[in-house]
Order: C-alpha cells, then sequence, then structure tokens
C-alpha cells in the first residue's frame, strides 16, 4: 500500500506515458517537479489547481504547470474513470529543444507557469492521441522512443493552439470535503484546525470526522503533509533547508527536521542535495 505522505507530494524527476482506467480515484493533492498533461477520457467531472477548483469534461486536454498543487475531481457516480498523463521533466525538454532546434515549439508546455490551460479535443483528434501513444510504448530504443514523444508534443501544440481560460466549476458541485480542502489551500500554512472548522460551520470534532471519513486521515496530519510538500517545493526551486521551513509555515526549525525525516524518511538536507545533484 502507498503511503499517504507518498501519494500526498510526488517530487521525483521522470518522464511517462500512462494511459489506464481504474476505479480507485487519486483524490489527494500533489506537487511535481515536471509538467503534467492530464487527458480526461472519462469520469472526472473537475480538477484543482491551487486551491481553485475548474470544470473538466470528457476529451478534456489539461497541462498542469509544474510546481502546483493539484488533485482530480471524479464524478460521484462514475462507473469508469479513465484518464492519460504525460510527465515531462526539464531534462527532457531541454533535449527537445535541441530537437526542434527551437524553444517557442515548447511554449504552450512552459509558457505562464501558473494557470493551468485546456482545451477539448474532437473524437478524431481523440482517437490520434491514444494512436500516438499506443505507438510510443512499443518502441524498443530510447531513440524511437524520443522521436515518438516529440510527435506526441507537436501534436499536443497543434490541438492546444486554440486553448481557453478554463471554467470554474460550480460551487453546488464542489464537495463538503472539497470545501474544506479549499479553505485548507488557501492559508495551510497558517491556518489551525479551530479556524478551519469555523470557516466550514461546524465544530472541529465533526470536521476531522467527516474528512477523515472522506480522506482516511485527520485534518491535522493533512496540515503537516500539506506543509511538507511545500517545503519540497521550495527545495525543488533552490531555496535553503531554513527558507523552505518557515515558508512553508513551519515556525520551529528543530520541529520542522523532526518532522520531514519522520512523515518522508530522510532529511531536508539530504532531500536538498539529491535534487542538485538530478
Amino acid at each position: 500500500m502507498i503511503k499517504y505522505e507518498e501519494r500526498f507530494c510526488d517530487i521525483t524527476e521522470y518522464v511517462s506515458v500512462r494511459h489506464s482506467a481504474t476505479h480507485v480515484p487519486y483524490i489527494y493533492p500533489h506537487i511535481h517537479n515536471y509538467y503534467e498533461v492530464y487527458y480526461n477520457i472519462s469520469g472526472a467531472k473537475g480538477y484543482m489547481v491551487n486551491g481553485v477548483f475548474y470544470k473538466c469534461s470528457e476529451r478534456d486536454l489539461i497541462v498542469i504547470p509544474k510546481l502546483q498543487a493539484h488533485k482530480v475531481v471524479i464524478e460521484k457516480d462514475y462507473h469508469r474513470y479513465e484518464r492519460c498523463i504525460i510527465n515531462i521533466d526539464d531534462r527532457l525538454l531541454s533535449v527537445l529543444e535541441i530537437v526542434y532546434q527551437s524553444k517557442e515549439s515548447l511554449d504552450w508546455l512552459t509558457s505562464d507557469n501558473k494557470l493551468p490551460k485546456k482545451t477539448t479535443l474532437t473524437e478524431t483528434q481523440h482517437q490520434e492521441l491514444m494512436r500516438l501513444i499506443d505507438t510510443y510504448k512499443t518502441q524498443k530504443t530510447h531513440d524511437d522512443a524520443l522521436s515518438m514523444f516529440a510527435k506526441i508534443l507537436s501534436f499536443l501544440r497543434v490541438c492546444l493552439a486554440d486553448c481557453k481560460p478554463p471554467e470554474y466549476m460550480d460551487k453546488e458541485a464542489i464537495s463538503h470535503t472539497d470545501r474544506i480542502m479549499m479553505i485548507i489551500e488557501k492559508e495551510f500554512n497558517s491556518i489551525s484546525v479551530s479556524q478551519i472548522a469555523e470557516r466550514a460551520h461546524c465544530n472541529s470534532d465533526h470536521l476531522n470526522r467527516v474528512f477523515k471519513m472522506k480522506m482516511g486521515i485527520t485534518v491535522k496530519r493533512y496540515l503537516v503533509l500539506r506543509k511538507l510538500a511545500e517545503a519540497q517545493k521550495y527545495l525543488c526551486m533552490g531555496k535553503s533547508v531554513k527558507e523552505a521551513c518557515y515558508l512553508s509555515g513551519f515556525n520551529d526549525y528543530s520541529n520542522f527536521l523532526r518532522t520531514f525525516k519522520r512523515y518522508l524518511g530522510y532529511t531536508p538536507g539530504k532531500f536538498e542535495g539529491r535534487e542538485k545533484d538530478n
């Protein structure tokens, strides 16, 4: 079983293409140190980026900037959740810039690194994307895979040429737990459990009971994990361990070091060094 901590924040840099269907929705916000192209084939009704919930329909293609907390919102009565995810790290982008001989060819991915981009594929575009991905997964050599991956990105660039600003989800479509998460996301580095309960118009016991039933962990534990995810983000951005501590909402440096090691299994100093080596 994957630990909550590992599901909450994935900072591993890699390149992958996944096309899968599952009956287990990924409900935790998470942060990547790479770009994510998320394609909803069926089952998702929305997605959250940095505490803002946006609408999502079948065949919606979404570009999520790196180091932005995000999660998908699954239809309540879904029967099949199917999606395709393409992850792209900075090292691959450097190689692709040589392949394309131009940085502009990747502007659709790297420009405006705070807001998501969205477009809806036609049925024909959907079939072509699935064909390209299936072909990519059959490549036997690194060079062939890279060439095929470049074709996928070229295709996505064309699809996103007419992207539109994402629409906000209707308030009534956002679940009670997601509303609590929205409150947390806005002020997780300074808000307390009692303050969250007050803003959610309930007492702390009820808040924890509802949240744990849906998320599997208490609000207090979730706040710690969210702060740790933010600390990892700042470390990825090149901040010092001390800067990451205070920017993410930990007020006690010694406690931050102990908590980081206890939850994640290694010290922030080792994380920082490992990232620099990559």
